[in-house]
């Protein structure tokens, strides 16, 4: 039950900052981090599949604590899109 709370949580969070910042103007800007959304992607899941259910928990917790809310704000929508798709796959092994 927690872990479908976290989801719904940064789910909220990434829709609060893309209402607040307008996401016409972000998607005209591009991704911004130098990386293709398809390699990141790939790059998230190859990551995710090498790790067991804990081990994701404590990587969504560490960038969860880590993360910068004044740096650029598509890496910080990236970010929590990661989190997000990680949870999403725990909540869906359940």
């Amino acid at each position: 039950m927690s872990v479908w709370r976290a989801y719904t949580s940064i789910e909220y969070a990434i829709l609060d900052l893309k209402l607040r910042w307008g996401t016409d103007q972000m998607l005209s800007t591009g991704n911004g981090i130098g990386m293709s959304k398809s390699k990141l992607r790939r790059k998230r899941k190859e990551q995710e599949q090498q790790m067991n259910s804990i081990d994701l928990v404590k990587s969504v917790r560490t960038k969860l604590e880590k993360l910068n809310l004044d740096s650029e704000k598509q890496l910080l929508l990236q970010e929590l899109r990661s989190c997000r798709d990680i949870l999403k796959m725990l909540v869906k092994s359940y």
